[in-house]
């Protein structure tokens, strides 16, 4: 951390005084951390205008979980595009999956989406259709922990406020 002529941790990229607990254990602020994955994302990807989120994902039985890996863009804010990855790479195993995600902050949420079949998009299927995801509503789930997130999404999902993917 970079010592000013005030007490108290401050920030190691631009000097100010740090009060978060978050911030105070990271050594910077959250616009200062923010920029700095933004220069570590385009170095890493060589794309000096990196604009999409970073994150991880995996398939657990009938949930498709994503978590935030603070990129450039948040997930939250990327997520159409996110999705659309997804659903290119799951085929149609992506067809009525439930999809939850980790924000930037801890919290898993829900997400419920359209999906259109283009036939000009890639490979999708073998007739060579795409999709293109859209219309994405995000709904509550206000868990940190993964396994109780699911056990809510799975009841959002019996009361039909979360809806499956469906090709």
């Amino acid at each position: 951390m970079k010592a000013t002529g005030q007490s108290g941790p401050c920030c190691s990229v631009c000097g100010k005084p740090l009060t978060d607990p978050v911030s105070i254990e990271k050594g910077s602020g959250p616009e200062c951390a923010g920029k700095q994955k933004r220069t570590e994302l385009a170095y890493r990807t060589g794309n000096l205008f990196a604009n999409r989120a970073d994150y991880s994902w995996g398939l657990e039985g009938a949930v498709i979980w994503i978590e935030d890996n603070n990129g450039p863009k948040s997930v939250t804010n990327d997520m159409d595009a996110v999705l659309t990855d997804i659903c290119h790479e799951l085929r149609e195993e992506v067809n009525y999956k439930l999809v939850m995600y980790r924000d930037s902050r801890g919290v898993w949420d829900a997400v419920s989406c359209n999906v259109q079949i283009c036939e000009s998009l890639g490979t999708f299927r073998q007739n060579g259709k795409g999709a293109i995801v859209s219309g994405v509503d995000f709904v509550s789930l206000n868990q940190t922990d993964r396994k109780r997130a699911k056990i809510e999404l799975y009841s959002k999902a019996a009361l039909r406020k979360v809806k499956p993917i469906r090709l």
